[in-house]
């Protein structure tokens, strides 16, 4: 229940700020909030090592087993080195904001991009604090330090927005991080010591044993953002402003589902090896999808029937092809929560290597679902990629069950 009241107040602040916002803007000058979110993401995926997520996929499973310094040694040196590579990371992608600079702004907001990129090493971080409180089973304590943090932050920079204007606002992006990283540290400090740093020979080591994770996170980079990247390269400023709004919108929508299913979902880490009990826990899980699921179709006849109406009301209109960009956005969102399950099960509980291949497909269904729909496709049915590939990734997985521990757990029979 408290995560649900958590979920709810982050959902209208969010949606408050955000629709706020994007309703006082063009869809140029949102489309600078946009390359942020776009910044936020490369630095994310491309400074990942590899142990964040072998810590969040066995830390409770060792703290189980008295594995208590081994967990200790991985959680340092996945924090430390997942911010160390989040500023290295800078160096190549600083081309990348002067492209987007003097490509779509006529030159201006390479300084703003820059120390965007440089702050949103702390974002990375935070990345990682996260992932160790869910494994450490603080679900409760994670997602307050989010609504904390949310309802905080984006109260803030409203603030900012209203008293100072854009400019102000955009630097006061920068900062929010901040705040999450204050909190995540103190709540885990007894979890980590720098006294157990790896060399970088031994870092370089455990790089090549995390290699499928490694490269899982990459594919990761390519299944939730390389149609912003596309757009941001391909697109002009207007569109990608309208795109951006509309992934903004999806992503607080794949929050919200995952903030729901994750702590259910969590259990069958702790049960993987004993597939009887991990059977009834999902089948308990499968009923509570399945209620989600049910919910979000009777939106849909009333998106459609009213959503320009909606638009029109919220000041939005003036963005171009947004309502068709909804209708697809909510449209994704429905079969994301179909593929929820399954999809954690086997990226989660399954092996590495499953993992890895998993990403990869579904990387490669985005790339050619994003480069048929922007090369082929007018601009207004764009945001068709998300739907697409997340229909796609449901067949998927569903045609390629039948030797994934999903498959072992779901249909057990005595």
């Amino acid at each position: 229940m408290i995560l649900i009241l958590f979920q709810i107040a982050n959902l209208i602040v969010s949606f408050f700020t955000t629709f706020y916002i994007a309703s006082c803007l063009t869809s140029e000058l949102y489309a600078v909030i946009s390359v942020s979110f776009i910044i936020t993401s490369l630095t994310n995926s491309f400074s990942f090592t590899g142990l964040d997520n072998y810590v969040s996929r066995n830390l409770y499973y060792w703290k189980k087993t008295d594995k208590k310094h081994y967990s200790l040694v991985m959680t340092t040196n996945a924090m430390f080195y997942r911010f160390i590579f989040a500023i290295i990371i800078q160096i190549p992608l600083s081309v990348y904001y002067a492209f987007l600079s003097v490509d779509k702004f006529e030159g201006d907001y390479y300084i703003f991009f820059l120390s965007f990129g440089i702050l949103s090493s702390v974002t990375a971080l935070n990345d990682t604090l996260n992932l160790i409180l869910r494994a450490n089973n603080h679900f409760i304590l994670a997602a307050f330090y989010a609504f904390l943090t949310v309802f905080v932050s984006k109260l803030l920079t409203l603030l900012v927005f209203l008293k100072f204007g854009f400019h102000y606002y955009l630097y006061s992006l920068s900062f929010v991080p901040l705040v999450m990283l204050i909190l995540q540290i103190k709540t885990i400090k007894r979890n980590f010591s720098f006294g157990v740093l790896f060399s970088i020979r031994q870092m370089l080591k455990q790089l090549v044993n995390r290699r499928y994770l490694l490269y899982s996170s990459y594919a990761s980079f390519v299944f939730n953002y390389v149609d912003n990247f596309i757009v941001s390269l391909m697109l002009p400023a207007n569109v990608l402003g309208s795109y951006s709004f509309m992934k903004q919108i999806y992503a607080i929508g794949k929050t919200v589902i995952d903030n729901i299913l994750d702590p259910v979902l969590l259990n069958l880490v702790a049960l993987k090896n004993i597939i009887s009990k991990a059977h009834e826990e999902y089948k308990r899980i499968y009923k509570i999808g399945r209620s989600l699921f049910v919910m979000s179709l009777i939106c849909i006849p009333i998106l459609i029937l009213f959503g320009r109406d909606i638009l029109e009301i919220l000041h939005l209109d003036h963005y171009c092809y947004i309502y068709p960009y909804i209708i697809c956005c909510y449209l994704a969102l429905v079969a994301y929560l179909l593929m929820k399950i399954p999809f954690y099960i086997n990226v989660t509980i399954d092996s590495e290597y499953l993992s890895f291949k998993i990403y990869l497909v579904t990387s490669i269904i985005y790339i050619i679902s994003s480069g048929v729909t922007f090369g082929l496709l007018p601009a207004d049915c764009a945001a068709l990629t998300l739907l697409i590939s997340n229909l796609l990734i449901i067949g998927y997985l569903f045609s390629n069950r039948s030797n994934s521990i999903w498959n072992q757990i779901s249909s057990y029979s005595i």
